[in-house]
């Protein structure tokens, strides 16, 4: 059986699945930590990675799809700006397809999440949604019309700097007040550390939070209520734009599931217009850190099909 080979290259690690056309997996997904401090060493890395996982393929493998956090051009295979990766204005995918010997199609990393949620989980169905993952960074995808929406210059979905705070904490980006900067890994720092006598600073992540919050402690429930809040913020605003049937929240820290989006929801149902603050949908995803790369191998799918036609 032939398998296409989707790449999840997030802001610490890449993510690799064998992915047949109907989506199912082979072996699972594999994660790697990349370290890369420049292009080379994260192009290096990716190669690595497809190396890897080809060596493993039940059959031929016939392309790969690498989804990238950031801003991408399609069309080009072109990483135009990364706030979380060593990259700009970089022809990623060719240079990817130069070290690896197979076609390679580029697409961002939610866009590419949000095709796997809503081929396989939790966007079943669904005509019209937006996905938000949590992690190094906040990213968004928006699902219009059943297609992937990526606007007229490949920056739709960019909800992570969405301004919630015109004057509020600064994000890696060099703004100040982002979504981004109150919901990914830095902001879960920063609002912990805010918590009088809850951590060191440093020593904070979400995995730790939920852990502590799930075992009673006041503190950390009260960093997540404040980050759930935030959440909130972001996720109201979308549905006050765009109408969407469901949210979907994934990425890493979106595993905390409940204790964020126990918080958010209550911002949900009180902000936006009726009747979308009552009707939308705020959900986990259904298939976790793994929609990136299982999405990527679909795109690389959909891509061989139009080449094809």
């Amino acid at each position: 059986m032939e398998h296409a080979l989707g790449v999840d290259v997030g802001g610490t690690k890449v993510a690799t699945a064998l992915v047949a056309t109907d989506g199912t997996v082979a072996g699972g997904v594999k994660e790697r930590r990349h370290g890369a401090r420049d292009r080379d060493e994260l192009v290096e890395a990716i190669a690595l990675s497809v190396r890897k996982a080809r060596a493993t393929a039940p059959g031929p493998v016939v392309g790969v799809g690498l989804a990238c956090a950031g801003t991408v051009d399609r069309d080009t295979g072109t990483v135009v700006v990364s706030p979380n990766l060593p990259l700009k204005d970089d022809p990623l995918a060719a240079l990817v397809e130069h070290e690896v010997g197979l076609p390679v199609v580029l697409d961002n990393d939610v866009n590419a999440a949000l095709t796997a949620e809503a081929r396989l989980g939790a966007a079943r169905g669904v005509r019209n949604g937006v996905m938000i993952t949590l992690g190094t960074g906040v990213g968004g995808a928006l699902l219009i019309e059943g297609k992937i929406h990526r606007g007229a210059h490949g920056c739709a979905g960019e909800i992570g700097h969405m301004i919630v705070d015109a004057h509020g904490d600064p994000c890696r980006c060099g703004g100040k007040g982002c979504l981004e900067a109150y919901v990914a890994a830095p902001g879960f720092e920063r609002i912990g550390f805010r918590t009088v006598g809850l951590f060191e600073r440093g020593a904070f992540t979400g995995e730790l939070i939920g852990r502590l919050a799930e075992e009673g402690s006041a503190a950390a429930m009260q960093s997540l209520e404040t980050i759930g809040w935030w959440l909130g913020v972001g996720i109201s605003n979308v549905v006050s734009l765009l109408d969407p049937e469901v949210v979907i929240v994934g990425g890493g820290l979106g595993n905390l599931g409940e204790l964020l989006l126990g918080p958010a929801r209550r911002v949900v149902r009180r902000h936006p217009l009726p009747p979308a603050r009552d009707r939308v949908r705020v959900e986990q995803a259904e298939l976790g850190t793994a929609a990136g790369a299982i999405g990527a191998g679909l795109v690389a799918w959909e891509q061989r099909g139009a080449d094809a036609g």
